[in-house]
């Protein structure tokens, strides 16, 4: 299987996230299912054609949802798809809830609490408030469990309040960002049925598509 089209601009990205309801942003290991296999020799140009400044535009539109959520590299999930989503990588818990019962590290802890507390927060400020140490990957592990997306982009500022650097990712729940209830919504479901709608949905778009890989990459 692989995907006969190339990706010209965010719109497109979009508009093939929502038909098929997931996307890698980069080569994960299922063949021609990812943005970096439609849009060769467009990438690092800085034109209005170079998918790395799509990611920034998804993630503050907010009609896809953005994170590192496959293996633990980022990708897309449309709105309708990620309740679903959100109910299988959680296995029906809330964060608090997997908290209390001791499922949950330390260092996750924090930095919820810390987003809890400051919504739309930049990645770099969570760490001054919650150390260096293991930062990264709990960061990543929250948004594979769905618990924080990649809300949209900032860069810091100086004194004057000037921009400057990189542009670097707001973090945010998406409940904050779109609702508990909508979050929420397929929690009522068995998480494995929440899996293998998603991975039919997947299939009934990409016959011939290798399921196994697609599985590793969509599995907790």
């Amino acid at each position: 299987m692989e995907i006969k089209r190339q990706l010209k601009n965010a719109d497109d990205m979009t508009a093939l996230v929502n038909e098929i309801g997931f996307l890698p942003l980069f080569d994960v290991g299922v063949n021609g299912f990812s943005v970096e296999e439609m849009t060769r020799g467009q990438w690092w140009t800085g034109r209005a054609d170079d998918p790395w400044h799509w990611r920034e535009i998804a993630a503050t539109q907010g009609e896809i949802i953005y994170g590192k959520i496959f293996n633990g590299r980022a990708g897309f999930v449309s709105r309708k798809w990620f309740p679903k989503f959100a109910n299988y990588r959680r296995d029906g818990y809330d964060f608090d809830s997997r908290w209390e019962e001791g499922l949950e590290p330390p260092r996750n802890q924090a930095i919820m609490e810390c987003v809890f507390h400051n919504p739309v927060i930049m990645t770099s400020d969570i760490k001054k408030q919650v150390g260096k140490t293991g930062f990264e990957g709990a960061l990543t592990d929250l948004q594979m469990k769905t618990y924080l997306i990649i809300r949209g982009f900032d860069r810091k500022k100086n004194r004057f309040q000037e921009p400057y650097g990189w542009s670097i990712g707001v973090m945010d729940t998406p409940e904050n960002a779109f609702g508990g209830d909508w979050a929420t919504s397929a929690y009522q479901e068995n998480p494995e049925k929440s899996y293998k709608d998603m991975i039919d949905q997947i299939e009934s778009c990409l016959p011939g598509i290798d399921r196994e890989a697609l599985q590793r990459i969509m599995r907790r």
